[in-house]
């Protein structure tokens, strides 16, 4: 795993979707968290299945969550790309 990121900007598709969903105040500090520690607790970030397709995942809000593909940059930092926001579960 990754020990630091740098978020990409966001792309507008899931800007709106934070901004319909009331939530892009908290996304953003959830980015700030992530870029400073990417295990840290509250976020719970994981790698989904099927772990081939290097699809992570992060908590936002008890029923929101946060979907981003990574690209390393270095051994120890990764380059984040969010392409979901959202209930995971609809």
């Amino acid at each position: 795993m990754f020990t630091k990121a740098k978020a990409l900007p966001l792309s507008k598709k899931v800007e709106d979707e934070a901004r319909g969903l009331r939530i892009l105040g908290r996304f953003k500090e959830k980015i700030k968290l992530l870029e400073e520690n990417p295990r840290y607790p509250s976020l719970r970030t994981k790698l989904l299945q099927p772990h081939h397709r290097g699809i992570w995942q992060i908590y936002i809000t008890r029923r929101y969550r946060a979907h981003f593909i990574t690209r390393m940059i270095d051994r120890q930092t990764a380059e984040v790309e969010f392409i979901f926001i959202g209930d995971p579960h609809k």
